[in-house]
């Protein structure tokens, strides 16, 4: 069969037009898919905090001062963006909606009882300054208080996944005085084929746990 011009071109156009739709098709299912999947867990952190160790009590607390969060562009759950097919980000929270900051404070109050060591939790509010941080952490009567500040936490992925952190630990003593800090900040590749929630995880902890082994921070809370 030989085809005109005309019905060549109309081949073609038609063609071009079903690769466009698939196309479409295929972006809009990765968006639904991404969309419906973008949650990530920091409840349950394998942090480790082997060279910890306190004779008292512990009032831990985490501070969330990201600036995105404190200017309410984003929610407290959030933790990063899972990008589409065309780079669209979706924003990547915690599940049910629980703030970053509640969700790892919990998980590093599970690591320290797992050590034996006696911990409460407290809340401080974005909207906390880093005072009143302190004081309510003092407020708490503990032998030693730990705040964890981030003023950067989130994970970005596309064909890779990057994670972006600058976080202090800080610990003091009983009556609000520091005895030590750790800050730790930059930006990790954590692989390509988009990195899933278990490397996310791990990647958390390990940082958590470098912050804690630090030997100041070690031997202010003991």
């Amino acid at each position: 069969m030989y085809l005109n011009l005309v019905e060549w071109r109309d081949l073609i156009s038609t063609m071009g037009q079903n690769a466009r739709t698939m196309k479409n098709i295929v972006a809009l299912a990765l968006a639904l898919l991404v969309g419906a999947c973008a949650s990530q867990s920091y409840s349950e952190l394998p942090v480790g905090m082997q060279s910890v160790a306190s004779t008292g009590t512990i009032a831990i607390a985490v501070h969330d001062i990201r600036p995105y969060i404190v200017s309410r562009n984003k929610e407290e759950s959030f933790v990063g963006l899972q990008r589409g097919g065309y780079g669209n980000p979706y924003d990547l929270k915690t599940p049910n909606g629980v703030p970053l900051a509640i969700e790892m404070r919990d998980s590093l109050i599970k690591a320290l009882k797992a050590r034996g060591v006696s911990a409460v939790p407290v809340v401080i509010p974005v909207t906390d300054s880093p005072i009143e941080a302190r004081e309510k952490l003092r407020d708490a009567r503990a032998r030693r208080s730990v705040l964890v500040t981030l003023r950067e936490w989130k994970t970005d992925t596309l064909m890779r996944t990057d994670f972006l952190f600058d976080t202090t630990v800080s610990v003091f003593d009983e009556r609000g005085s520091e005895l030590a800090s750790k800050t730790l900040r930059g930006t990790d590749a954590l692989g390509y084929s988009q990195a899933g929630g278990e490397t996310i995880t791990k990647a958390t902890a390990a940082k958590l746990d470098q912050l804690f082994a630090d030997p100041l921070i070690v031997s202010a809370l003991k």
